[in-house]
């Protein structure tokens, strides 16, 4: 705390008690009502303490709260990624198959037309 919101803290404390001694006129009440000056400081230094300690406190909780919803955007993140993941391997498995029933067919039409050609090879030529 500067040394300027210190002054001003100790003014507004005396302003109060100043208006605490208008309503009471009896001088003595006054005066043995209000702690020495050393006192006064001695409180708003603890005061400005435990302000700082409430400062850090504070501070320390915006960090975990920031932390915590950066871990809450990264596993909605992860979920997200999981799902296309899983979106793409059904659709690659999906193609896959696909291809696969359509090379049956060309590889049967394959062992059809080399058996075709194996039984021509084996086949005696004919005299002409």
């Amino acid at each position: 705390m500067t040394e300027k919101e210190k002054n001003a803290r100790v003014q507004h404390a005396l302003l109060v008690k100043e208006k605490a001694a208008a309503t009471n006129p009896d001088p003595d009440e006054t005066e043995d009502d209000e702690p020495p000056l050393d006192q006064q400081n001695e409180f708003i230094a603890t005061a400005d303490l435990k302000i700082k300690a409430l400062e850090k406190e504070k501070a320390i909780l915006n960090a975990q709260l920031a932390t915590k919803k950066r871990a809450a955007d990264q596993a909605k993140k992860l979920v997200e990624a999981k799902r296309k993941l899983a979106a793409m391997q059904a659709e690659v498995e999906k193609l896959q198959k696909a291809c696969e029933d359509t090379q049956q067919p060309s590889t049967q039409m394959l062992h059809f037309s080399a058996g075709t050609q194996e039984d021509s090879a084996l086949r005696i030529p004919e005299k002409i």
